[in-house]
């Protein structure tokens, strides 16, 4: 959703993402290269690529949605 997203448009797609969890409880993916979103939601999956491998990397973050 941030592709060419300038910061409010980004913050504001976050609250839209956010209000629909709260309201429908929905699980939501959010894909994004936005390394500042991170500490913003629930669970985070890293999945790099380097040296011709992909790893993936787990965290899990817990914010008030």
């Amino acid at each position: 959703i941030d592709s060419g997203m300038d910061t409010m448009g980004v913050e504001n797609a976050l609250s839209v993402l956010k209000k629909m969890y709260r309201e429908q409880g929905k699980n939501i993916m959010l894909i994004s290269h936005k390394e500042e979103l991170v500490g913003r939601v629930n669970n985070v999956l890293t999945v790099v690529k380097e040296g011709g491998f992909t790893a993936y990397n787990t965290d899990t973050e817990y914010i008030d949605a």
